[in-house]
């Protein structure tokens, strides 16, 4: 049963992920549709026809930035923050910030952004864009984005303390689908002596793609905590 709440449900897209298409456009759907107040948490670059990518260090600061405006309109309320792939590292990189009256739902956590980033980009790629020679590169199957040595960079040296994560005690749900391309021993590692972290695993690939009876299983896992599979 879905709870009656002035909850807020603060949302993070994935690497390319936005709120026009795909999976969080879905969620946010639902979301609005029970009565849920929400806050998207955008980065520039993401959307159709935005070209330049940003750095890991700007979407930390919108991240950032966007938590606190949200939290200071609403000191009471317990905050949801759901995020997917990339954005779980991005998320986790900062965990310190967030206080008790929020807990996380991770979707297909990413959290070596450093490798899934430069593992999909040729070497000679890289090397032309480390030479200050920006490149409009086809970073998915029907996305062009621009790279620059600036936001290489930013993968490049992106590191999370693991035992910040355990220290905190944070309230986090892990969902993973079945098919993710991400190897779960990868997933797994967030979880070693934490014993506040929930792990789910339902049926899908990386970006849930499925039928929409499947978001809306993932959307009834989010509401109530439960995975009844």
């Amino acid at each position: 049963m879905i709870k009656k709440d002035n909850t807020i449900y603060f949302l993070v897209p994935g690497f390319l992920g936005n709120f026009s298409e795909g999976l969080f456009k879905k969620i946010e759907n639902l979301l609005l549709k029970h009565g849920k107040k929400i806050h998207k948490c955008s980065f520039a670059g993401y959307e159709k026809g935005e070209l330049l990518l940003p750095t890991i260090n700007e979407m930390l600061t919108i991240i950032q930035s966007n938590f606190k405006i949200t939290r200071e309109k609403n000191p009471s309320a317990e905050i949801v923050l759901i995020a997917h792939s990339q954005g779980c590292g991005l998320v986790s990189k900062i965990i310190n910030i967030f206080d008790k009256k929020t807990k996380f739902f991770f979707l297909a956590p990413a959290i070596n952004l450093d490798k899934l980033m430069l593992d999909r980009i040729p070497k000679k790629i890289i090397e032309k864009i480390l030479r200050n020679e920006s490149v409009l590169y086809e970073i998915s199957k029907d996305k062009h984005k621009v790279l620059n040595k600036k936001m290489i960079l930013s993968y490049i040296h992106f590191k999370i303390n693991k035992k910040i994560i355990k220290e905190n005690n944070k309230s986090i749900h892990i969902i993973r689908p079945k098919n993710d391309y991400i190897p779960k021993e990868d997933t797994l590692t967030i979880l070693d002596n934490s014993k506040n972290i929930k792990y789910s695993e339902v049926n899908g690939d990386h970006c849930f793609r499925n039928k929409d009876a499947f978001i809306k299983k993932l959307f009834e896992i989010i509401m109530t905590g439960e995975a009844n599979e």
